[in-house]
């Protein structure tokens, strides 16, 4: 099932779901109400028009950039502001919260901002679709795990997919599903329970 990133989590505390799995960060926050199977390593970074005025992260500093809401993007982008922008003297980055990739992609091409920030494993797609007129800038400004997300109490569920991922790593699948997907620097040495960076 499709749906908004926001819903993700009350879809699967309410039973609409049975399990994510959608690119999402395992965070200390979240685990408080999920648990996790990680498997990605992931990050987060800006990307910007190739014409537009950023071309270095801290050139971010007092300007509007995009994020998803309910993202741990929102989060990481603030923090790097304290230290980035405020921490030297510079305006703070006005972080524009949007509902989706979709909205995102839209401000910066309407110029309602003039960057945006994503997981790493995310981007490749929008640039892709953008055709030459967007680019990556700089590194990514945050390191997190992405994990398939469960209720606490589905155990049964949670260790049986456990086991099967094992089983993939185990047998070269997951590293044919990188190198396919090009996800390479993305490769988590073996799937872990609930291994938040914070």
């Amino acid at each position: 099932e499709d749906g908004q990133f926001s819903q993700m989590i009350p879809s699967l505390i309410s039973k609409r779901v049975d399990l994510i799995q959608s690119a999402m960060s395992d965070t200390k926050e979240r685990q408080a109400t999920v648990d996790f199977i990680d498997y990605l390593k992931s990050g987060d970074q800006v990307y910007a028009m190739t014409d537009g005025p950023i071309n270095a992260v801290e050139d971010m500093c007092g300007q509007k950039v995009t994020v998803s809401q309910s993202t741990s993007t929102v989060k990481v982008l603030g923090n790097w502001s304290e230290v980035n922008c405020v921490g030297k003297g510079k305006p703070a980055v006005d972080i524009v919260i949007d509902s989706s990739f979709g909205q995102q992609i839209a401000n910066l091409k309407q110029k309602r901002a003039v960057a945006a920030v994503n997981v790493l494993g995310g981007i490749g797609p929008i640039l892709d679709d953008a055709k030459g007129t967007m680019k990556l800038v700089g590194e990514p400004i945050g390191a997190t795990y992405q994990g398939i997300a469960f209720r606490k109490e589905d155990t049964q569920l949670r260790d049986a997919f456990m086991w099967a991922l094992k089983r993939k790593y185990a047998d070269g699948t997951y590293e044919k599903l990188l190198q396919k997907w090009n996800l390479k620097p993305a490769a988590y040495p073996e799937p872990t329970f609930n291994n938040a960076v914070e």
